[in-house]
């Protein structure tokens, strides 16, 4: 394994996680997944798709059908930005994470600069990290009952 890899800071949030998973005393904020099973709708339609048996791999950019409608609503809200061709920009991926790390793989180059203002989610500067990247941190601070960049 990469000493980069091997050497990158654990995961504070997964440290929470883990001490309080099990626990009915504590609330499940560390993933930013509700406490609510999912809506039956959803659930049903979940089971519908299975005995249906679409059990096969998607396009690569996620289901058309899904990936159509995602660009319906996102000109429904920028009309005239996407000029009709927002399917064409949409991609869907299995979670905030997977489609983090594949933008930056779009983007970066090992060697390139990232900057980061902190307090940042951990996973913005340990996915650049991976690849590479050189990763500044610049933090806010706060001045004056505000956060505030020190842009010098």
């Amino acid at each position: 394994m990469r000493a980069l890899v091997e050497n990158l800071e654990e995961s504070r949030i997964r440290e929470v996680a883990n001490e309080g998973m099990g626990r009915e005393d504590v609330l499940r904020f560390w993933f930013g997944e509700s406490d609510e099973v999912s809506p039956e709708p959803v659930r049903a339609a979940a089971i519908a798709s299975l005995q249906a048996g679409e059990t096969f791999y998607a396009h690569n950019l996620g289901l058309s059908e899904l990936r159509e409608a995602i660009a319906a609503y996102t000109d429904a809200l920028h009309p005239g930005r996407g000029a009709g061709h927002w399917h064409e920009r949409v991609a869907v991926t299995s979670g905030g994470v997977n489609g983090l790390m594949l933008a930056c793989q779009a983007l970066l180059e090992a060697g390139d600069e990232v900057v980061a203002v902190t307090p940042v989610w951990p996973n913005l500067v340990a996915q650049p990290a991976i690849l590479g990247a050189h990763v500044r941190r610049v933090p806010l601070v706060p001045k004056a009952g505000a956060w505030t960049l020190d842009l010098d």
